[in-house]
């Protein structure tokens, strides 16, 4: 038997859909009484907390992906201190660091 291909979309690719979606519907109804300039510069401001929220939570990410076992930890690192370079890099390292089991 042949397998049945999905129809439609996945729910991932709805999601980032929808999120695309409303910042656009978000940009138009604050920027619409600002004109085309303002339009540009509030489009410019969400799209740029979006990346710099992402950016900020790297650490968080690559320590989910990569299974760590103190994932909660890396992420409270990342939250409380991460403001700070220094935090920040801390918890990134911790993230990528791979561990080696102890030998016996």
């Amino acid at each position: 038997m042949a397998k049945k291909k999905k129809e439609g979309y996945s729910l991932k690719t709805k999601i980032i859909i929808g999120i695309i979606t409303g910042i656009f519907f978000l940009t138009l109804l604050i920027a619409y009484p600002l004109g085309a300039t303002g339009l540009f510069l509030t489009l410019f401001l969400i799209v740029g907390a979006i990346i710099a929220f992402m950016l900020y939570f790297l650490p968080t990410y690559f320590a989910i992906k990569n299974k760590k076992t103190n994932a909660l930890v890396i992420f409270l690192i990342n939250l409380i201190f991460g403001w700070s370079i220094i935090g920040w890099l801390i918890a990134l390292n911790m993230a990528m660091k791979h561990h080696h089991g102890m030998k016996t």
